[in-house]
């Protein structure tokens, strides 16, 4: 839209590795709450929230990883 520019040195892959890392866990499982009235329904959500969150946060690290530069420890 040209409001903004992203610097030279930030590649869309960091983007997508930080978003990964701010997995909203918390409003997921408000809505969960919100949506379903059946204690089962409920549980299922839950298990899949943190299923979810972990995978997420994995895949974030992973991306993140392979993509930041690797610093020297001298």
């Amino acid at each position: 839209m040209g409001v903004c520019t992203k610097p030279d040195d930030l590649k869309w892959k960091h983007i997508i590795g930080s978003g990964c890392l701010r997995y909203r866990f918390y409003y997921v499982y408000i809505v969960t709450l919100l949506a379903f009235n059946d204690t089962q329904l409920i549980d299922s959500s839950k298990i899949a929230i943190i299923i979810t969150s972990a995978i997420s946060a994995i895949a974030g690290l992973f991306i993140l990883n392979i993509t930041l530069p690797k610093t020297n420890k001298n």
